[in-house]
């Protein structure tokens, strides 16, 4: 009976080893990818499930960094005519400051960050896996653990340490997995994602990614992400989370 606990601990010791090196590996990855883009261009599809209840839509993540470390990036969802409950959305960073933008009827919202962190203010109310872009912040939120490794993917599931909700989700992020990728292919980059899948609540959200295009020739230009505020014709105004109020500012 010892032999075979001792031998369990050893195998369990070693599968913990090899997660964390795996770890390692992807956190370098990412460090550098976000130290060396210029500019980056995902398409997915997203895929919302409530129950037995499934929404699609396709989109697309535009972002670039001037000489100068200026930020600016795009986020547009197109869903399927059939879908019940997605809607089109067109996002835009510019400056710090987050847009949702009306096309049609050249409005906008504009939503800042209630505390100056754009990271975590992005993390919280739109994308929970935001937090893996700083290792340190997701060890101390979030459980990180390589649940498989095959020949191609590597599945890195999220689990918050603290279920915490915010002023618009009222569901909180509750688990989550990432499915990378352990060699380049056509379409995604070496240590990049495939798949990010996440439950808040009683709805299920993934996003296959079908292209990542890092750094390409044809990237988008500073004029595609023009503020609102400077477009002909459209009007703007202030959204803040639901619970917060300008008072005592």
């Amino acid at each position: 009976m010892q032999f075979i606990c001792g031998t369990l601990i050893i195998c369990l010791a070693a599968v913990h080893a090899e997660s964390e090196a795996r770890q390692d590996q992807l956190f370098a990855s990412w460090q550098g990818a976000q130290l060396n883009v210029k500019s980056l261009v995902v398409h997915f599809t997203l895929e919302q499930r409530y129950g037995s209840f499934i929404d699609k839509a396709d989109g697309t993540f535009r972002l670039i960094r001037t000489p100068n470390g200026q930020i600016f990036a795009s986020y547009q969802v197109f869903p399927a005519k059939e879908s019940l409950f997605l809607s089109s959305f067109s996002g835009l960073l510019n400056g710090g400051t987050i847009y949702v933008l009306n096309e049609e009827e050249k409005t906008a919202f504009s939503l800042r960050s209630i505390q100056g962190d754009l990271m975590q203010f992005l993390e919280k109310h739109f994308h929970p896996f935001v937090l893996l872009l700083d290792r340190k912040h997701a060890k101390e939120k979030c459980h990180l653990q390589v649940v498989k490794r095959d020949e191609w993917y590597t599945y890195l599931t999220v689990t918050p340490k603290k279920v915490e909700r915010d002023e618009w989700f009222r569901e909180p992020f509750q688990k989550g997995r990432v499915v990378l990728m352990n060699k380049s292919n056509e379409g995604v980059p070496k240590d990049m994602p495939r798949e990010l899948r996440y439950i808040y609540g009683s709805h299920e959200t993934i996003f296959d990614i079908k292209s990542w295009r890092l750094n390409a020739q044809d990237a988008p230009k500073v004029e595609e992400f023009t503020k609102p505020e400077d477009r002909a014709g459209w009007k703007v105004s202030e959204l803040q989370p639901l619970g917060v109020s300008n008072s005592g500012d």
